[in-house]
């Protein structure tokens, strides 16, 4: 049976934080969230915990020490109060909701390394990411906006006259062929 790597993603607060984790087979010490939503590693589970492990079926579970404050677990526009002392199937997306603290759980899959919690850097939005990008190319370029206009491609003027097509004139209309394409 091997460890399933996880992120934590705490949703409570401004900027969304992300902690990978690895969730180690069930009996192992492991990872373990407290009353505050931190998170011990590696922990013993205890009555105060809520405790995350790597089941025999390849699946992650969560479980409520007697002892830990409530525990909410959404799913979709599911809502399970979590029971204390009974394990409980986490799936990616889930989220969980305490009285002081809120994450989402997304799990990523078997791994074969066992490593601490850590912390992933915080990137910029996406969108943001793109617009810095526009304007950077922008200014490259000196600021020129036609720079990064499309160009039109030359052809005949919407006036042209049959006449002229038929001439040979630089307005003129390439022969599209027998097939009139």
């Amino acid at each position: 049976m091997l460890p399933l790597s996880i992120c934590l993603e705490r949703t409570d607060t401004a900027a969304p934080t992300f902690v990978r984790c690895v969730a180690t087979p069930g009996g192992e010490p492991g990872v373990c969230l407290q009353d505050d939503g931190q998170i011990a590693w590696p922990s013993v589970e205890s009555a105060l915990t809520i405790s995350l492990w790597a089941a025999a079926d390849r699946r992650l579970a969560l479980r409520r020490g007697a002892d830990a404050q409530q525990l909410v677990l959404r799913r979709s526009r599911r809502v399970l109060q979590v029971p204390a002392g009974k394990p409980v199937i986490v799936i990616d997306g889930d989220e969980l909701e305490a009285g002081k603290w809120a994450m989402r759980i997304q799990v990523h899959g078997e791994t074969e390394r066992v490593d601490p919690p850590e912390a992933l850097p915080q990137r910029a939005p996406r969108r943001l990411m793109r617009t810095t990008a526009a304007a950077l190319a922008v200014a490259a370029l000196g600021g020129q906006a036609s720079a990064v206009e499309p160009q039109s491609v030359a052809g005949p003027t919407p006036d042209a006259s049959a006449e002229s097509i038929a001439a040979g004139s630089p307005d003129a209309e390439p022969d599209a062929g027998p097939s009139g394409y």
